[in-house]
């Protein structure tokens, strides 16, 4: 078993707390602590080689509340960039319930956002109390700007920070909660450099605590260091040389390759070992998200191949099924399919392509639009006998996760504009479309303008193609909508007296 195949399985069992440092926000802030240092000695013109004299120099002299607007110019962001956020893309996948970090940016807070998952941040005492268990939560240990007296950055907030003594009582709130976790489990470092006083301090009280012999903990490591490494090892932290796991790859690419790696296994792991636990929802599904490196690999392979178009689409679902296609990559993913689309020359061919597009999870609407209409287009090349009417439904009903089920028709609409407009013959796909589209309540969740474009396609449309009637003409149909209490009165209905008759 690897290093990554033993942190897959401990993160799968949520036996491995992620713990993040300046170095995934690096990419998105361009900044660390000795940039930063660099900016306030400017400020105080002292040259101060140590971080934290240098910000204790900058405190005395300008006071706690002008340090913390350097912070907030520099460490605050109001919207999460998808390219730049890689770790964080990562550390969102691990679904963990707990993460810490020393940072006091707000970078992964906009990710968890911009991805709708609900979290809390921990950063003063007080915060504790109101804590949900369940709920995913940031232990922010050196403060957070909305609580400037929670910030930890010169010397004396590093003096206030630690405690007195090794007994617990002396230790801050934050600090037994990471002792706590680490009891039963261990540390993932990414991004973290472990230059630290404060975390220094409390993992030589772990290693005190279990007699030298604390959980396994991990260190992922940008640039390789032999020095750094042997001396994690007195923490057992075990630190990860990405260039060992995947030799021939620059740096950069074998950190990238190294984060998807642990995510895919921890995935693989989840659903191999705890499929009770996944279909039951009590524990939280970790989704893996694509990198750059990994879709542009596949664009070179799509753009070079000579492989035929079921293993071009089997591949494809090996690399993307039911992965996460952050916003910037997901217009990459979408040209790569449709250019798989567009060497598709049979109905089966498109059928394996749909199981593809059903697990197809692309972050951007945008995309997904575009291959759901690169797919209508390319079956309206396609015939089906008129008895085959279920056929047709099945090749017709196309669902991408990413994309509401209301835009169907109206992307449907759209493959009509477009063929029509170059002069195609659209019966095709009007027989189809006839087939799965019931009547004009499937266009009742679009906004008017919408509607209106439907409308007139479809009239447009089935004017021309003449085999078939405008379905959107059809004020009721076999389609029609059922209300719950419908439904529940039929199923009532339908129950056995004996049953009924039950207490």
């Amino acid at each position: 078993m690897t290093q990554l195949d033993d942190i897959a399985i401990q993160l799968s069992k949520h036996r491995l707390v992620p713990f993040y440092g300046a170095g995934a926000s690096f990419p998105v802030l361009k900044l660390d602590w000795d940039l930063l240092r660099d900016e306030i000695n400017g400020a105080t013109t002292i040259i101060e080689s140590d971080n934290l004299k240098a910000a204790q120099i900058f405190i005395d002299k300008f006071g706690k509340s002008e340090f913390s607007l350097i912070l907030q110019r520099r460490l605050l962001i109001s919207n999460f960039d998808d390219a730049l956020g890689e770790v964080y893309h990562f550390l969102l996948s691990l679904n963990c319930f707990h993460y810490y970090t020393t940072n006091q940016d707000n970078v992964f807070e906009k990710c968890l956002e911009q991805y709708k998952r609900p979290f809390q941040t921990i950063s003063v005492k007080e915060s504790f109390v109101s804590m949900n268990p369940r709920t995913t939560t940031i232990f922010k240990f050196h403060g957070e700007l909305n609580h400037p007296e929670s910030i930890v950055f010169g010397t004396k907030d590093y003096a206030d920070r630690m405690p007195i003594s090794k007994d617990l009582a002396s230790y801050n709130p934050l600090d037994i909660s990471l002792i706590s976790d680490t009891i039963t489990k261990g540390m993932l470092f990414v991004g973290y450099s472990f230059r630290d006083p404060n975390i220094r301090e409390l993992f030589s009280h772990i290693t005190m605590i279990f007699g030298g012999n604390p959980p396994r903990s991990y260190l992922i490591e940008y640039l390789p260091n032999p020095a750094f490494e042997t001396e994690m090892l007195s923490y057992n932290v075990e630190c990860i040389d990405c260039t060992k796991h995947f030799p021939g790859l620059s740096i950069e690419d074998a950190f990238s390759a190294t984060l998807s790696a642990i995510s895919t296994k921890a995935y693989e792991a989840r659903m191999a070992t705890e499929l009770d636990d996944f279909f039951g929802g009590s524990l939280p599904r970790v989704v893996p998200i694509k990198t750059a490196y990994e879709v542009n690999q596949f664009k070179k392979y799509i753009e070079s191949t000579s492989d035929d178009v079921e293993t071009s689409i089997n591949r494809f679902r090996g690399s993307f099924d039911q992965q996460n296609v952050p916003d910037t990559l997901s217009s990459i993913v979408a040209e790569s399919l449709k250019v798989i689309i567009g060497r598709i020359t049979s109905l089966s061919e498109l059928a394996n392509l749909k199981g593809a597009l059903f697990n197809l999870r692309l972050m951007n609407v945008g995309a997904s639009v575009s291959v759901l209409l690169a797919y209508y287009i390319k079956l309206n090349e396609f015939s089906i006998h008129e008895d085959m009417i279920m056929e047709r439904i099945h090749h017709f009903s196309v669902h991408i996760h990413s994309l509401p089920s209301k835009y169907t028709i109206l992307v449907a609409a759209m493959a009509l504009d477009f063929l029509a407009s170059s002069g195609t013959e659209v019966s095709n796909l009007t027989s189809f479309i006839v087939s799965s589209v019931h009547s004009v309540h499937d266009i009742d969740e679009l906004e008017d303008d919408q509607k209106e474009y439907v409308l007139h396609h479809f009239e447009v449309a089935f004017s021309r193609a003449g085999r078939y009637s405008n379905p959107l003409k059809q004020k009721f149909a076999f389609g029609r909508k059922t209300s719950f209490d419908e439904i529940y009165r039929n199923l009532s209905g339908s129950i056995p007296k004996k049953f009924k008759d039950r207490p």
